[in-house]
């Protein structure tokens, strides 16, 4: 009998590491702190989009949404 989907996980970086390289360098170079105005244009053109969230027990969710091009915006977070 096959193993269970979801029977065992990845619970650590470490483990992580241990499945998966290191990110290169040039993946490294597209993290941000927050977005700048490309990634806001980007995300404005999209047609579709996954909004993740959870809630204070650590519990996650991502939803689909997808609509005409422009139906996301980007909100000033000040």
């Amino acid at each position: 009998m096959s193993e269970l989907p979801f029977a065992s996980f990845i619970a650590s970086h470490d483990e992580l590491r241990n499945v998966y390289r290191d990110p290169s360098p040039l993946v490294l170079a597209k993290e941000r702190p927050e977005l700048d105005p490309a990634t806001t244009t980007f995300l404005e053109c999209c047609r579709f989009i996954s909004i993740g969230t959870f809630d204070a027990d650590g519990n996650a969710d991502v939803s689909p949404r997808g609509g005409p091009s422009g139906f996301v915006r980007v909100l000033d977070p000040q």
